[in-house]
């Protein structure tokens, strides 16, 4: 357990696929050591860190000297190495970043008894790729089977909507492989609501079985999400389009919040947590009333299966995810193709999507749950939130909960923007409530 404490990501991995015990300590340490020790690959990481560096905008003296501290050690950790030409090995780590997994690969095993290829091999290679593509008239995939291509991408079919674009189906929704069974009993009712384990259990069990299943909240049907629901009916209880009745929840508040509506889904004034707990104020620190959305402080995959740190806005008027180019720039992970086109409120111009990636995330203050996302890279979300410092008079309050933005009340850039199925499926199933005061 010791050596583990010191793995991450693929290294953890690889590790974990030998069973784990003080007999087996040489093999797992042969292993990673066969594995890893490998010049190309410990370059390649030093030169990854190197080019994810980034300055965070609150400058201090401690972050640009830890900054310059992580910088040297990496450029130190590389020269150590002796890579007989260090700058056509850069040129070719920048080359490299460019392709695709599938092509990259195949550079890989072109050259996989040469220890440092020279930037010149990347070069002929991608050309005699682009070659020998057009002579077999496959100039717009790497082959038969359409994958995405260096050249051309694939693009998929979308829709738009007015205030927010989507797709024109739910990618991440796995489909149930028995359609003719309720995945809650394995009885023939098929519908969830018609399930007499479902409607006899409370509300916090309902809602964790419509996460466990991966339901649409407002028709409690399979192979969609709410933002693609065709269901005309809304909540028997409050008229919302949003949850289904089993889903409503009702919480009694003073007349600064509004009656939550929604089966976790939040009213404006309410901040819920993602993964973990974040708090809403509705005072500002100079007095005035102002209204907040929920925010958290997540983890964020990055191509070599590093987690980057970013802060994100819950909206469940969204039915995509976003995030800023500048922080999809520092993950590093390829983009596809997307035609979204974002329309606000009033008709105002449509903003252009420049890709879209697929990673994961994480809450901030633990390695699990792990949520696999999709997002749409776009040039900003929002303006610093809140737009005004707000008292955190709330955090006694819940002292005792793990927030999943501990800097609620400053306002802060905003990198990613959690859309109603990310946020839904992210959600507690029993959030903490006192009663008048927001919840977390």
């Amino acid at each position: 357990s010791y050596l583990l404490s010191f793995l991450e990501g693929s290294a953890l991995r690889l590790a974990n696929t030998v069973e784990f015990d003080p007999n087996n300590y040489p093999v797992v340490y042969r292993l990673l050591t066969t594995t890893y020790s490998k010049p190309r690959m410990l370059a390649n990481h030093y030169v990854s860190q190197v080019l994810n560096l980034k300055l965070p905008k609150n400058e201090c003296i401690d972050t640009l000297k830890e900054m310059i501290d992580k910088l040297d050690a990496s450029v130190t950790s590389l020269k150590a190495l002796k890579i007989p030409n260090l700058g056509d090995f850069m040129l070719l780590s920048l080359g490299l970043r460019i392709l695709d997994s599938d092509l990259r690969a195949k550079f890989e095993q072109k050259h996989l008894g040469t220890e440092f290829p020279l930037y010149s091999d990347l070069v002929n290679f991608v050309r005699n790729h682009c070659l020998v593509a057009k002579l077999a008239g496959t100039e717009n995939s790497h082959s038969n089977s359409g994958q995405r291509s260096v050249i051309k991408d694939k693009i998929t079919p979308v829709r738009s909507k007015v205030l927010i674009a989507t797709n024109s189906k739910e990618a991440d929704l796995p489909t149930n492989a028995k359609q003719n069974l309720c995945p809650c009993d394995g009885m023939s009712h098929f519908q969830m609501k018609s399930c007499p384990k479902f409607r006899n259990a409370n509300m916090d069990s309902k809602i964790g079985m419509v996460k466990k299943y991966r339901l649409c909240w407002a028709c409690l049907g399979r192979s969609h999400g709410v933002a693609s629901c065709n269901s005309k009916y809304g909540c028997d209880s409050c008229g919302s389009k949003k949850h289904h009745s089993y889903l409503h929840r009702d919480i009694q508040g003073s007349g600064n919040l509004s009656v939550v509506d929604t089966g976790q889904v939040p009213a404006p004034g309410l901040s819920l947590s993602v993964s973990g707990v974040s708090l809403s104020s509705r005072e500002a620190s100079n007095g005035s009333r102002t209204c907040l959305l929920g925010t958290a402080r997540i983890r964020i995959r990055g191509a070599q299966g590093e987690w980057f740190y970013g802060r994100a806005v819950c909206d469940s008027g969204s039915s995509v995810n976003f995030i800023t180019s500048s922080l999809a720039n520092r993950l590093g992970l390829s983009k596809s193709k997307c035609s979204l086109q974002v329309t606000g409120v009033g008709h105002s111009p449509p903003i252009a999507v420049s890709g879209q990636i697929q990673t994961q995330i994480a809450p901030h203050f633990s390695p699990e749950p792990i949520q696999h996302i999709s997002l749409a890279v776009v040039p900003k979300i929002t303006s610093d939130l809140p737009s005004a410092p707000v008292s955190n008079c709330f955090l006694e309050q819940f002292k005792s909960l793990q927030l999943a933005d501990p800097d609620y009340e400053k306002p802060a850039p905003v990198d990613i923007l959690l859309g109603i199925q990310s946020f839904l499926d992210s959600l507690p199933t029993n959030p903490a409530q006192i009663k008048g005061e927001p919840s977390a």
